[in-house]
């Protein structure tokens, strides 16, 4: 049986703008090499695009297999007054 979302669960060009303008620059780029640079940079129209993605996704229930990838990189942090030399 399949769920279906109302005009509540969609997405708007506008938010999707927003979301992509309070990127934070910088960060490491994703497992495809992709990072916020890339998103930010690219034409105007990106956002329509991802909007009509996202919600052609809501629309139909799906996930691509692609987004279920991700790696963690551990990162040793100095605790203070504590030196750790295996750092």
């Amino acid at each position: 049986m399949r769920i279906t979302y109302g005009d509540a669960h969609r997405f708007e060009t506008e938010l999707v703008s927003t979301v992509i303008g309070n990127l934070k620059h910088g960060k490491a780029p994703d497992i495809n090499g992709l990072s916020a640079e890339h998103v930010y940079c690219c034409h105007p129209s990106i956002s329509l695009l991802l909007t009509k993605f996202f919600n052609w996704m809501m629309l139909y229930s799906y996930i691509l297999a692609g987004f279920t990838y991700n790696y963690f990189v551990p990162i040793a942090k100095r605790m203070f007054g504590i030196s750790n030399p295996s750092v």
